[in-house]
């Protein structure tokens, strides 16, 4: 496995509260050897993002694997502490960076 950027290595705090976005964990934790996990601030809920891996595939896409062992083409944008991924669906989660 590829290791991630450091840049995205730790702690993000999911800003949208869209419907669309419930799906999508509401912590990301990255590590440096590219595997994460997704949590829930409240209930506990089905996860598109729940454990997996994630790798840099280019310098604005990820592959992130998701909770149906899919692996997913995702397109990102990392700007100060704020990562905005872009799904398939043209759904856009922003999530800054936690503690």
């Amino acid at each position: 496995m590829d290791k991630i950027p450091a840049d995205l290595v730790g702690s993000w705090i999911k800003l949208d509260a869209a419907p669309q976005a419930e799906e999508y964990p509401d912590v990301l934790r990255i590590e440096p050897s590219g595997i994460y996990r997704g949590g829930s601030a409240g209930e506990r809920r089905f996860l598109i993002w729940d454990d997996g891996t994630v790798r840099k595939v280019r310098s604005d896409r990820l592959a992130i694997s998701t909770a149906t062992d899919a692996i997913v083409d995702y397109s990102f944008r990392l700007a100060d502490d704020v990562l905005e991924i872009t799904t398939p669906e043209a759904l856009v989660l922003r999530y800054r960076r936690g503690p």
